[in-house]
């Protein structure tokens, strides 16, 4: 059973902070992107991709095979880990989407209220899902260790997509089915061979 408690060390302290940084180029990943291409002098035609979306990619998909294989070494099910991961991937998708946060004050300005309301909630939006990964990876590497990833919230809908069971179901039908084997364990032990009373 995992233990609740979890005392950092020097390697988690350490492993936060490239989360950080990671963190941090996900947070502009379109600025992050056009500089690294200006310090490597390249061009369109020889870049190996020329979107910021790869970043946004690459990181969604570690994040998510962190949760994953996170998951597995807590005991969750192979169904319910691929489940828990593919909800921080979705967060993980849209917290790091490019969008330009540093434009802020001039989405605040914009006159028409529906493009304003819609640029600002997108930021509010991306802004929301960053801080919660980053406090959920803070509270796994300074407080809790594994069992951070015991009670990963899902999507109503990811539970319909495959065989989804929580702990407590689980435990529920395991001792079900062996109460319903010990009394027919018991009611065949209560007859004889021939069938006599």
């Amino acid at each position: 059973m995992t233990q609740e408690k979890h005392t950092p060390d020097i390697w988690d302290s350490l492993s936060f902070i490239v989360w950080c940084l990671l963190f941090l180029i996900g947070l502009f990943p379109e600025i992050v992107f056009l500089q690294v291409r200006a310090y490597a002098h390249l061009i369109s035609k020889e870049a190996f991709t020329n979107t910021p979306l790869f970043i946004t990619f690459a990181a969604t998909g570690f994040l998510s095979w962190f949760t994953y294989s996170r998951c597995r070494l807590l005991g969750d099910s192979d169904d319910y880990a691929i489940l828990k991961s593919t909800h921080v991937a979705l967060m993980t998708f849209f917290a790091f989407f490019p969008v330009h946060v540093e434009h802020l004050p001039l989405y605040l300005a914009i006159p028409v209220p529906f493009f304003r309301y819609l640029l600002t909630g997108a930021v509010a939006f991306k802004a929301f899902l960053w801080v919660v990964l980053l406090l959920f990876l803070l509270q796994y590497h300074m407080f809790r260790g594994l069992a951070a990833f015991r009670k990963i919230p899902l999507i109503f809908w990811l539970k319909i997509l495959a065989s989804y069971r929580d702990e407590e179901k689980a435990a529920a039908v395991a001792a079900g089915s062996s109460a319903a084997l010990e009394g027919e364990t018991e009611k065949s032990s209560g007859e004889s061979p021939t069938g006599e009373n």
